[in-house]
């Protein structure tokens, strides 16, 4: 039962992520302290933040349906793994695309102007 909820948890995790990062990657949010990526390379200047957040908001765009979809799919073997087993497949989740699209991130290049 607890894993029940952890994987509806992370699908609608990962659908919440996907719905917050459509506003960065439509270039609708300007620099500001609260939402967005917000590096010390996205605060350079004005087309570095909108480029970093275009960029950086598809890489977690992607994230967030992978995070949905892993979950969609790995549920139905949640009563076959059991509780313990299950917990330790849905811990995975959520850590597998988000620690990709941080490492894409990290590897990004600002343009220079």
């Amino acid at each position: 039962m607890v894993t029940h909820i952890i994987f509806g948890s992370y699908c609608a995790a990962g659908l919440v992520i996907c719905l917050t990062t459509i506003p960065l990657i439509r270039g609708r949010v300007g620099p500001n302290n609260f939402y967005g990526i917000r590096t010390k390379a996205s605060r350079q200047n004005d087309a570095a933040w909108y480029h970093i957040n275009k960029v950086g908001g598809t890489y977690l765009l992607v994230a967030g349906l992978m995070m949905s979809v892993l979950s969609a799919l790995v549920y139905p073997l949640s009563d076959l793994l059991g509780d313990e087993k299950g917990a330790l497949v849905a811990s995975a989740i959520p850590l597998a695309p988000l620690a990709l699209a941080v490492i894409a991130l990290c590897k990004l290049k600002v343009p220079s102007l």
